[in-house]
């Protein structure tokens, strides 16, 4: 049986971003980048909602276009790019980035 990680950033209030959207308050720095790398390292599949996944939909496939992306970036990406997606979304209609799977039914 496989086991759920959860890795997410989130605030005292409750919250993933601040007051503007933006993701500017967490700590980032080779520490972070050390440990997200390993527990990235255990995860099969990564499982996300609706929201994070567009956010992740959007941004990680352009990493690897970019030529001023940072090591650590580029190899996320690239981990991305070929593990398989799991988003879960009760209103979206389809899941258009590579390798993912899309649930929607039987949530709960």
């Amino acid at each position: 049986m496989r086991k759920l990680v959860l890795f997410m950033h989130v605030s005292l209030d409750g919250y993933a971003s601040d007051s503007n959207g933006g993701l500017d308050w967490i700590p980032y720095n080779e520490e972070f980048e050390r440990y997200a790398e390993v527990v990235v390292a255990e995860v099969g599949s990564p499982v996300y909602g609706r929201t994070t996944y567009r956010l992740m939909e959007s941004y990680w496939p352009t990493v690897l276009e970019d030529p001023n992306a940072s090591k650590h970036d580029m190899e996320h990406a690239k981990w991305l790019q070929a593990v398989k997606k799991i988003v879960i979304s009760g209103t979206m209609d389809k899941a258009e980035w590579n390798n993912t799977m899309l649930i929607k039914d039987n949530i709960a």
